[in-house]
């Protein structure tokens, strides 16, 4: 489980012991959505105009601040496996 808030930290969580696994640096700014993707280790972060993808061990995979504004929504094609952005 992911949660994201207003520090620009993105901390994943064991769904059944409720422990902190690992704070992931999103941005500088308020990390406003979090998506796993639906086949793949893979989750997506928003903070202001910044994409982030991280891999199944949380490093980072890609990385995108070329927004014009800030990030409203994202989320998974279920059919191709590709994140899809609103801005």
């Amino acid at each position: 489980m992911a949660t994201a808030g207003h520090d620009g930290v993105v901390k994943i969580w064991d769904g059944d012991s409720g422990k902190l696994l690992r704070s992931l640096d999103a941005g500088s700014s308020w990390v406003s959505k979090v998506a796993y993707s639906p086949r793949r280790q893979v989750l997506a972060t928003a903070a202001g105009p910044h994409l982030k993808l991280w891999g199944d061990k949380r490093e980072t995979i890609y990385e995108s601040s070329d927004h014009d504004s800030t990030i409203s929504d994202l989320g998974w094609n279920q059919a191709s496996l590709r994140s899809q952005i609103t801005g």
